[in-house]
């Protein structure tokens, strides 16, 4: 009986025991590294012309005119750049889009914000698309 008992207080002992260890590695993936920002916001800033120009060309196909097209790419853009940060435990987001049409071409300036606990930065975005 003693026997029995002790083997059940060993055994919940060790399924505490990796319980604890599973909840202390959740937040591994969410911790940023120091270049984090830095990364990420080179890898936005080299993806954002063509991620823009696809999504705004793709709503134009199914029927959108294209002012409208632009600002829910830039919308929906800006929504998963938002979570793309999230996993990485950084902030992201466009701040001060504006939309203007050139003589055809349609030019997009906006900032992007960047920052996590060491860095806070704001690059210019400025492209220029003809659909």
């Amino acid at each position: 009986m003693l026997l029995a008992t002790g083997m059940v207080l060993l055994m919940s002992l060790l399924s505490m025991v990796l319980l604890s260890l599973q909840y202390v590695s959740m937040g591994e993936p969410y911790d940023p590294s120091p270049r984090e920002a830095l990364r990420c916001s080179d890898e936005i800033q080299k993806q954002f012309p063509h991620l823009i120009e696809v999504r705004a060309s793709e709503l134009i196909q199914a029927g959108s005119d294209e002012r409208s097209a632009i600002w829910a790419a830039l919308n929906s853009s800006a929504s998963d750049l938002n979570h793309h940060g999230e996993i990485r435990g950084i902030d992201v987001a466009l701040l001060d889009s504006t939309v203007d049409n050139e003589g055809g071409a349609w030019r997009i300036q906006s900032s992007l914000g960047v920052a996590d606990d060491t860095i806070r930065l704001e690059v210019p975005l400025s492209i220029i698309i003809d659909l």
